[in-house]
């Protein structure tokens, strides 16, 4: 028998709005950032998506901040460590550099200022944590009371609290993700901004030679409304953001493998090959003429050759694929596979 969650739904009226400390924006830088930059610069930037107190808008789309930056850097992102062996024969395999920004505060367009912290930055976008709850105008909410069931299909946009990687994750590492924005069905509030999904990793594979990329499934089990209890649920990642422009796939189960090579690496892998195939072919052959003689230089040639070959395949055969990496603050959707109701009791 199908197990539900049947839970009374309760919306009491709301005489003020509020960004909550622990809320999670998504901005759009409008100003270059760089190392350069002096402590105490003015980053121009607007939210990319709008901002909720529980289950209304607080701050849309769109709205202006003005982030005050101490210090800009670049860092080596996480990636597979890797011995003397691979750093000679896999060159290209290694974790590129990404900018981070530190900030001191932020401000809203009528000039009030909050603590916040800068967490992740990538083509633009930037994720910002309010670290301190910050009082905005009042609004209203008209009390409802319902039982809601959520059907299977039910579709979450939220942000993913962990980072996941085919390389480093291992099955049963903790999962974590906050819902980005309110979800409503067919008109009614069911589950309010900030509530928080927990699951596992599963169905690690990492990055194997001869191209072949890495995945990983997540599995999500339990959803909790802030201040509310956990409920249990079936869901999956079914969709990452489009705007992420990453090479991932995510298939019909939930997988996310890492895709193919680019063609640029791949490219550089065949001239590396090459490469080392042909000083090998030059050094095999020299050899053999210097120590048998120029009546050795038809088969010298011909075994430098094959063992030329032989390296620049074995070479590029030894690569791996691209592994699955999903970053912490990424944006995903989020589908859940079973029907269930979720238990929101009241909110401020």
């Amino acid at each position: 028998m199908r197990k539900r969650y049947l839970v009374a739904l309760v919306l009491a009226a709301q005489v003020s709005a509020e960004l909550r400390e622990g809320a999670i924006l998504k901005l759009t830088i409008q100003d270059p950032v760089t190392t350069k930059m002096a402590p105490g610069t003015i980053v121009n930037a607007e939210l990319a998506a709008p901002a909720f107190d529980g289950f209304g808008e607080v701050l849309p789309s769109g709205t202006k901040l003005k982030l005050t930056a101490t210090r800009v850097w670049k860092e080596r992102t996480v990636g597979r460590k890797r011995n003397i062996v691979e750093r000679i024969f896999r060159p290209l395999d290694f974790a590129p550099r990404v900018t981070r920004m530190e900030i001191q505060q932020a401000a809203l367009p009528s000039g009030q200022a909050f603590p916040a912290s800068a967490l992740r930055m990538s083509r633009g976008v930037t994720w910002l944590r309010v670290d301190s709850e910050v009082s905005l105008a009042s609004t209203a909410v008209v009390p409802q009371s319902k039982t809601v069931t959520l059907p299977a299909g039910t579709r979450l946009n939220a942000v993913l609290v962990t980072a996941v990687h085919s390389g480093l994750s291992r099955n049963d590492d903790g999962l974590r993700a906050v819902l980005r924005q309110p979800l409503f069905v067919d008109g009614q509030a069911v589950l309010s901004a900030g509530s928080e999904l927990d699951g596992k990793v599963v169905n690690v594979k990492p990055s194997r030679w001869l191209h072949r990329a890495g995945h990983v499934r997540l599995n999500f089990q339990h959803i909790a409304a802030p201040g509310q209890p956990t409920v249990d649920i079936t869901a999956a990642i079914s969709a990452l953001d489009p705007a992420e422009k990453n090479p991932w796939r995510v298939d019909s189960e939930g997988v996310v493998s890492g895709g193919p090579q680019s063609k640029v690496k791949m490219l550089l892998q065949i001239g590396i090959s090459y490469a080392t195939g042909k000083i090998i072919d030059d050094l095999m052959e020299e050899g053999i003429k210097a120590a048998a003689g120029a009546a050795a230089a038809g088969t010298a040639a011909t075994a430098a050759r094959y063992t030329s070959l032989a390296v620049g395949a074995t070479l590029f055969a030894i690569q791996r694929g691209r592994d699955a990496e999903l970053k912490r603050y990424t944006e995903i959707e989020i589908t859940l596979s079973r029907p269930a109701t979720i238990a929101v009791t009241s909110t401020r």
